[in-house]
């Protein structure tokens, strides 16, 4: 309650004594540690769910409430490695799936994030917010085909998603573009294979002609 008034100290202090008093309690451990880190006081929040960790380390809580630390201090392989420990414990948590895929976003490691997104969407299948972060990673590895049917399926669920119709318009623009891009191309090449086979008959009727000149000189 305390820190939902934003009196995050007087919350520090809650816990503390709380702690204090029943000492072997991981829940209190991982509040007080939630509250360091929200007073940026990051290696003491890391410090106290490592405490956590050792008194529940079979618990997925005291792994995540890690990993949220690590993410927040942009640790984000750590962040990774931590969440993986959660999911170890609780495979099927979406929320930590969700949290492993923005954690490889952030590191651009966008195939890995569209796998860790897609466990996600296999527990949960109805988060419009994992469509759009694997859409959003599709179309980083400029899949436009896949990143579209992923919104699309997504709007079948909540057609009028602002979020999701600004990002199927932008998708589409890319594939149009793309698209076109691979016309021109496939233009050009033609163009050049063409050109080639007219050059290459232009040398070939010339060494006919030096051919021909050469049997009437000989005879």
């Amino acid at each position: 309650m305390l820190n939902a008034l934003d009196r995050d100290e007087e919350a520090l202090a809650s816990y503390e004594e709380a702690f204090r008093l029943t000492p072997l309690d991981e829940d209190i451990l991982l509040g007080q540690a939630r509250t360091l880190a929200y007073l940026k006081r990051f290696d003491e929040a890391l410090g106290t769910a490592e405490q956590a960790i050792l008194l529940a380390p079979t618990k997925p809580s005291v792994y995540k409430e890690k990993g949220d630390i690590l993410s927040r201090q942009k640790r984000y392989e750590e962040a990774i490695q931590t969440y993986q420990k959660a999911v170890q414990f609780d495979p099927n948590d979406a929320l930590v799936y969700e949290q492993i895929g923005d954690m490889f976003s952030k590191l651009e490691r966008f195939t890995d994030a569209v796998k860790a997104y897609d466990r996600a969407l296999r527990i949960w299948p109805d988060w419009i917010r994992v469509y759009r972060s694997k859409a959003d990673a599709l179309e980083k590895l400029k899949q436009y085909e896949q990143a579209l049917a992923v919104y699309n399926k997504a709007l079948k669920q909540k057609q009028y998603d602002f979020f999701l119709l600004c990002g199927r318009a932008g998708v589409l623009k890319k594939l149009t573009s793309s698209r076109a891009e691979s016309l021109v191309e496939s233009v050009e090449a033609l163009s050049a294979s063409l050109s080639l086979d007219a050059r290459e008959a232009g040398v070939e009727r010339n060494a006919q002609t030096v051919q021909g000149t050469l049997l009437l000189t000989l005879s």
